[in-house]
């Protein structure tokens, strides 16, 4: 007759078994119970999680606002893209260029106060989503996400995530100057 810990060295055997025979790729393929891919731990006792899931420091806020622009969604993402035309309706940015093909430098003010960032462009997915996070400089990281609408027009939202310690203090200013910047761009698509 089987002890306890005979059925629960068994139960662990026939799992170890069922991981190591298959790739990640296999398991993805699969679907079955008992070899899903959801059941799948990456990370060992030690080993680094997966930034998608370190917790996010407490010093992180996040903010969002969204509007309706009415314009096409291709011309509302092309002109979104075009980072050098933000010192034009984006408050506090001084100056923007492109380093090369993903990575651009920002030069903004806050308070008084100059902040220099080299960010990098991490998603560009055509009138759907645009994507970036600093590489040095103040810590953040956003999208920009838009939504075609049924009578044309585009839905667009602005989502931002910030580490208040190494930058902007001030959560209200943050999220009154992102709303602003939203709505200069709005008005700024539509008046053509």
């Amino acid at each position: 007759r089987p002890t306890r810990q005979h059925a629960w060295r068994s139960k662990f055997e026939a799992k170890k078994s069922c991981f190591s025979t298959f790739s990640f790729k296999d398991l993805t393929a699969r679907n079955d119970s008992t070899c899903s891919a959801s059941k799948v731990r990456f990370h060992t006792v030690g080993a680094r999680r997966p930034p998608s899931i370190v917790k996010k420091p407490p010093n992180f806020i996040s903010v969002e606002h969204s509007v309706t622009i009415a314009a096409p969604i291709s011309d509302v993402f092309e002109r979104w893209q075009r980072i050098e035309d933000y010192p034009r309706f984006m408050e506090g940015v001084r100056e923007i260029s492109w380093l090369d093909e993903k990575r651009f430098r920002l030069r903004s003010e806050s308070g008084g106060e100059f902040y220099e960032s080299v960010c990098e462009m991490v998603l560009k997915i055509p009138d759907k989503r645009l994507a970036w996070r600093t590489l040095s400089g103040a810590d953040s990281s956003g999208a920009a996400c838009f939504e075609r609408a049924p009578d044309g027009s585009t839905s667009m939202t602005l989502k931002m995530r910030y580490d208040s310690s190494t930058g902007w203090h001030d959560s209200a200013q943050v999220a009154a100057r992102l709303r602003g910047n939203l709505e200069r761009f709005k008005t700024l698509m539509e008046a053509g």
